[in-house]
């Protein structure tokens, strides 16, 4: 995974899977509406159980191709971001030197990402790109 960090990703993911297996029930990995009803209901009902997330920040992993986007939910992902602390190819970040708006990727990304039922991660696109975001997501 040196070279690609869409495959540190998945490398990942297979990690965070792993440690779910061994963990007897109590690490559950939210992939579904229901996966997180039921968490909660468990831990109301006093059973010790933690919830985790996959998550991109920064959509970097994404390695420029919008089929990545796919790749990552098939592998657990539910989260992602489209820039963290610089710019992107998929949008401008809070942080970053232009703080430009969604890019044709990125409002690609952002379209495959809600069909797919992903979270679209909002907390540090610039303005401009959060604006975007909010004129072509329908939920």
């Amino acid at each position: 995974t040196w070279f690609s960090l869409l495959e540190r990703s998945l490398f990942h993911a297979e990690k965070l899977h792993d440690v779910e297996r061994r963990a007897a029930g109590r690490l559950r990995i939210i992939k579904t509406p229901d996966d997180l009803a039921r968490l909660l209901a468990d831990r109301a009902a006093g059973k010790k159980v933690t919830g985790a997330l996959l998550s991109t920040e920064g959509g970097q992993n994404l390695e420029g191709q919008l089929a990545n986007v796919k790749r990552l939910h098939d592998a657990g992902f539910r989260m992602l971001s489209l820039a963290h602390f610089f710019d992107t190819d998929l949008a401008g970040s809070m942080a970053g030197e232009t703080k430009g708006g969604l890019t044709p990727l990125g409002a690609a990304v952002v379209k495959e990402a809600e069909k797919l039922g992903m979270i679209i991660d909002l907390a540090h696109p610039s303005p401009a790109a959060f604006a975007d975001v909010l004129k072509i997501a329908t939920r």
